[in-house]
């Protein structure tokens, strides 16, 4: 009896292995690797790195390099909002291919951060993902034009004396260049320099000039340039450098109650203008020499809010 049970448990582990065996045959093959996405990005500068930097109005060019064990069926982008899917057709890929390169063009049309995801679907319904992100920002302010050496003199009986000063031509003008020609120049007047007993030295508007009657003169136009002194530091004025950095500074400064003439001057002051059509600047005073003989002058610069 012993013998037989020793025989069947032999013959039962034999039956066990094979039993094993059968079912190792059995079992699934290992599924393709799920798709991997390489995405890299560029503009007409160079290479764009996830999360670098851009501004706005740049063209991104982004590519997605597929890799799909399983087969190559599509890719999709998306910034949250929209999206664009492009497939094995659209990108002529044959039925188990098994890589992809897709492009896309964006462009940047405000500041903000672009934070783009991609999916690649292979044919076995498998997907995969990436991500990269742009930052686009504001295009930074461009040197705002500055106007230097500007010399005026005070006024002479000789209406010789340059002592007017035009901003759009950055130019000065005597009255005699105003007078003494047909073409039209009184309009391109904007201020002018003058030394009095008890104003100093000092700029007007031609509607208040106080010194000659202009209207008189025939100047057919008398412009209203407001002009009025500032808390600006001749240090501070310095700082303003962008075009932004001026408008910031125009923008604290109320003009409602000033008028075309300021008096009293001295090196160092800044002072503010605007002229008919508008447009507003600084003047910092430099050098004042003299008074009001032929040897009277001031010197000034002026910072304006436009572009160098």
């Amino acid at each position: 009896m012993k013998k037989v049970f020793q025989k069947l448990l032999l013959l039962s582990i034999v039956g066990s292995i094979g039993f094993l065996y059968s079912c190792g045959d059995d079992e699934d093959p290992i599924p393709p690797a799920i798709p991997t996405i390489n995405v890299s990005a560029s503009t007409a500068d160079g290479v764009l790195t996830d999360g670098g930097e851009v501004i706005v109005g740049t063209t991104v060019t982004i590519t997605a390099a597929v890799t799909s064990e399983g087969g190559f069926n599509a890719v999709t982008i998306s910034n949250g909002s929209d999206s664009d899917t492009q497939t094995r057709t659209d990108l002529g890929v044959e039925a188990g291919g098994t890589s992809a390169t897709a492009v896309w063009e964006i462009e940047t049309d405000q500041a903000g951060t672009i934070d783009l995801t991609f999916e690649a679907v292979d044919d076995e319904n498998q997907t995969g993902s990436a991500s990269f992100s742009i930052v686009v920002a504001e295009p930074p302010s461009p040197p705002a034009k500055v106007q230097t050496a500007i010399l005026l003199a005070a006024p002479t009986g000789d209406l010789m004396s340059q002592t007017f000063y035009s901003v759009s031509e950055n130019k000065t003008y005597s009255r005699n260049d105003v007078e003494s020609t047909s073409a039209s120049v009184s309009n391109l007047i904007d201020f002018g320099y003058y030394y009095g007993a008890s104003d100093m030295a000092s700029l007007s508007a031609p509607d208040e000039y106080p010194i000659w009657d202009l209207a008189a003169a025939g100047w057919g136009t008398l412009n209203e340039t407001i002009i009025e002194v500032t808390n600006i530091t001749a240090a501070e004025y310095l700082e303003l450098v962008t075009v932004e950095d001026v408008a910031s500074a125009l923008d604290e400064i109320d003009l409602a109650s000033s008028n075309g003439t300021v008096t009293g001057l001295s090196e160092g002051m800044v002072l503010v203008f605007e002229l008919a059509d508008g447009d507003q600047g600084l003047i910092l005073v430099g050098a004042i020499t003299g008074t009001d003989g032929s040897d009277g002058t001031i010197a000034l610069e002026v910072k304006l809010e436009i572009a160098e």
